[in-house]
């Protein structure tokens, strides 16, 4: 049986049906950096949720206000890894 670990978004930050997910990763010297999916959510013919990477008009202003509070985020993930790499 292989043992595996599936990796958990830091944070999610949801408008309407844009969402922006936010991942922490790891190189290969140990260093965590984030990245940040943004994706529109919506539901298929058959009552299915899917994902979409392309954006309405109408979709714009809710994808700019979650990639702001994404950046937002990462930089104060990026502060409490400083820290806690000084300390």
């Amino acid at each position: 049986m292989t043992n595996t670990t599936k990796t958990q978004p830091v944070d999610h930050i949801r408008i309407g049906a844009v969402e922006a997910t936010i991942w922490a990763n790891t190189t290969k010297d140990n260093r965590t950096f984030y990245s940040v999916q943004i994706q529109r959510k919506y539901t298929d013919q058959n009552g299915d949720p899917q994902n979409a990477s392309g954006f309405n008009l109408g979709d714009l202003p809710a994808v700019e206000k979650v990639s702001a509070q994404a950046l937002i985020a990462v930089q104060a993930l990026n502060a409490v890894l400083a820290r806690s790499e000084a300390a």
